[in-house]
């Protein structure tokens, strides 16, 4: 592997994508099947540790189900 093609697999991306027809498509250009995408999700919906105006209040979670978990249902279907 070289080192261009190693810093793009560790490259953030956070905007820019869509999902169309089936289709996933970044900066409008469609993905094909030989493109790999890696999808980061948080696990939890509650940051209340991380934000103060949060914590200052109860919390009441209302789904309790990790992302990955609704992810990984969704896939498989």
């Amino acid at each position: 592997m070289t080192r261009r093609s190693f810093s793009c697999v560790w490259r953030v991306l956070t905007s820019g994508f869509d999902y169309k027809n089936g289709k996933i498509v970044y900066n409008k250009k469609v993905t094909n099947e030989k493109d790999t995408i890696s999808l980061v999700l948080v696990d939890q919906y509650y940051f209340a540790r991380y934000f103060e105006t949060i914590k200052s209040h109860q919390a009441e979670l209302l789904f309790p189900e990790l992302l990955r978990e609704l992810v990984e249902t969704y896939l498989k279907k």
